[in-house]
């Protein structure tokens, strides 16, 4: 049977992003290896345990190398797809070395070096994609900035601009009775007079909500009825939490963990944002513009592939602006909701959509 292998660095970042692609290559007569983190199967799928770590230095990692290396060796993979920043640089090692003649797509979901980035971003990790370019056939990225930058610098590796990941339309059709948001405001303790704020994404240092929580700590936010939900998971440790107790902030910001109510969170929310340093082509704000919401981003890659500034939304230069800009939006709340939503035509970003791009692709390499 013919057989094809996707990689990642977890479990979370397959099912989110990759179940579309995964049924496709079954439909089609292939056999799936999945190879991430864990041994939990997906989608009656070939798992495969790596143990990868987030942290790219760790000694598992390297473990992590040569056993991919020598499943390569054994495995007769017609294509092998990547994703995410370690799992990526991993799989194209273990191939290097390996004596695979598959064909390698490596989806990138947003350079870590990229504009205003710390310089020893650009020392330590761009070097290591130039030398990785050489064993890449087809290089997926999914912003204006990556393609530009990857069209100018990578010269030995097919560049292709897809749009992100998809997100499941189908997820954010389901309409929510009022019964079904009473359950949500109950659910998590929300005043049903506040003024809603969502902000989904993991709880990481590239996120910066720990940022956006200590500038908020010298406001007024306190005498207001904004509230702020954090909505994600949190791989920083509790240190989300310990920082809005410390300011005093229980009362306007709360955590959620990830869930699968993103659909009800939204319907409740007057306003989402993203304060990211930087992204790929993020899920959260096109999640938003499909639910027709407000959105204030913050000026990134990414973000601003999607966000045009008094268009479908708000783009901030900084951190400071987005509180100000946060009571601006609540003081003219139905005006700015009128004229909303002028900018992108979010059917160009569906599961659908992608998946078809993708498939293309597929089709001309194997």
């Amino acid at each position: 049977m013919k057989k094809i292998l996707i990689t990642a660095n977890t479990d979370r970042h397959i099912k989110l992003c990759h179940l579309p692609y995964i049924q496709w290559f079954k439909e089609n007569g292939y056999e799936v290896d999945i190879a991430t983190n864990t041994d939990e199967p997906i989608l009656n799928t070939n798992k495969i345990n790596l143990g990868l770590k987030r942290n790219p230095f760790n000694f598992q990692n390297v473990k992590a190398i040569f056993k991919l290396k020598k499943i390569l060796d054994i495995e007769n993979y017609e294509l092998i797809h990547t994703h995410t920043p370690v799992g990526a640089v991993i799989t194209r090692i273990a191939y290097k070395l390996s004596r695979s003649k598959a064909k390698l797509i490596y989806t990138c979901h947003g350079f870590h070096f990229y504009k205003k980035s710390p310089f020893y971003y650009w020392i330590l990790f761009y070097p290591i994609e130039k030398y990785l370019m050489k064993y890449t056939d087809i290089l997926l990225v999914m912003n204006q900035e990556d393609y530009n930058f990857a069209k100018k610098h990578f010269k030995n590796v097919q560049v292709e601009l897809v749009n992100g990941v998809g997100f499941n339309k189908q997820r954010f059709d389901i309409k929510n009775s009022k019964r079904d948001l009473d359950e949500i405001y109950n659910k998590y303790n929300i005043n049903r007079n506040s003024f809603i704020v969502s902000y989904v994404a993991e709880f990481s240092k590239r996120k910066q909500q720990l940022k956006l929580i200590k500038n908020l700590k010298n406001t007024d936010i306190g005498n207001t009825n904004i509230k702020i939900l954090l909505i994600g998971d949190d791989i920083l440790k509790g240190k989300v939490q310990k920082t809005i107790k410390k300011y005093n902030l229980e009362n306007s910001i709360k955590t959620i963990d990830f869930t699968e109510e993103i659909n009800k969170l939204l319907d409740i929310s007057n306003l989402v944002i993203s304060v990211s340093r930087q992204e790929g082509l993020p899920l959260n704000i096109l999640e938003a513009i499909y639910k027709k919401k407000i959105i204030i981003a913050s000026n990134c890659r990414g973000n601003i592939d999607l966000v045009k500034n008094n268009i479908n939304g708000f783009v901030i230069q900084k951190m400071d602006e987005l509180y100000p800009k946060i009571k601006f939006v609540k003081q003219n709340y139905s005006s700015i909701l009128k004229r909303y939503n002028r900018g992108i035509d979010i059917s160009k970003y569906t599961s659908d959509y992608v998946l078809n791009q993708v498939v293309t692709i597929y089709k001309k390499i194997l």
